[in-house]
């Protein structure tokens, strides 16, 4: 087990959460993202240059840059695993903490079975 690249797994994942909450701010604020509103130039040009978007972005290349050092050592699917389930529990955790979200006692309980197998694929590689 190589902990520096395990952390450098869970850090890409605390970036890519932040900027899901970022998005998820953002979406709450501007309201309905419809296809055809995303298709119109002045909105995308007003919509890019918000620094709310800015960061989500920023956040979501820096998450994605920290994969690098992980997949330069260890087999891809062993880290794209480990990262996605990270990305997925920070995020929901993001999601209680910011916005009060009540997930039900099954989505807890799928929750905890990625818990469970973050700690079998780590612990295995």
């Amino acid at each position: 087990m190589r902990p520096t690249l395990w952390a450098l797994v869970a850090l890409s994942s605390l970036f890519g959460a932040a900027g899901n909450i970022t998005m998820k701010v953002i979406t709450n604020d501007i309201g309905d993202l419809s296809l055809a509103k995303l298709t119109q130039i002045d909105f995308l040009v007003e919509f890019f240059l918000m620094p709310l978007v800015l960061f989500s972005i920023g956040a979501a290349f820096v998450g994605r840059l920290l994969l690098f050092a992980p997949l330069s050592e260890l087999e891809v699917g062993i880290v794209t695993a480990v990262a996605l389930l990270l990305w997925a529990l920070f995020t929901a955790i993001g999601d209680v903490v910011l916005f009060g979200t009540d997930y039900n006692p099954m989505l807890l309980f799928g929750f905890g079975l990625s818990l469970v197998s973050i700690v079998i694929i780590v612990t295995n590689s």
